[in-house]
């Protein structure tokens, strides 16, 4: 009696097959996902918002900021840099004047902050150049 092993080897090679196909489709799909996500990542890098002080409304040249000028408004992290004011230091910007005219919504810097005396800023007015002292601190 002779017995046929080709039939009988069959279901076990579409077995083997069949789970061969299904594994390598999920092992792709892993790589797709987590390249996906990888990619994600990168894209929105930067892009987290960071709350920083900005002006609540138009000021001129010359105001001494009160904190009615001022508000919180969150920014991209890669716009904003070290001489940006952030909230918790919200304080040292009151009571300072602006050198420059500012528009609503914009970023208040220290470097946009007078802080030298009032008799320097009135003489350099008076000669109609620009202040011999760094107006901002180094941070």
């Amino acid at each position: 009696m002779v017995e046929n092993t080709k039939s009988r080897g069959r279901p076990g090679f579409f077995l083997g097959l069949g789970l061969g196909v299904v594994l390598t489709f999920l092992v792709a799909f892993m790589l797709a996902f987590f390249w996906v996500k990888q990619k994600e990542h990168q894209v929105r890098r930067g892009w987290n918002l960071v709350p920083v002080v900005s002006l609540a409304e138009d000021v001129p040249a010359g105001t001494v900021l009160t904190y009615d000028h001022i508000s919180q408004r969150s920014f991209p992290e890669q716009f904003v840099t070290a001489s940006v004011i952030k909230p918790a230091d919200a304080a040292t910007a009151v009571g300072k004047r602006l050198i420059a005219p500012m528009r609503r919504g914009e970023m208040l810097l220290h470097t946009s902050l007078w802080q030298g005396t009032e008799q320097d800023l009135t003489a350099c007015r008076e000669r109609n150049v620009a202040p011999e002292k760094d107006p901002a601190p180094q941070p």
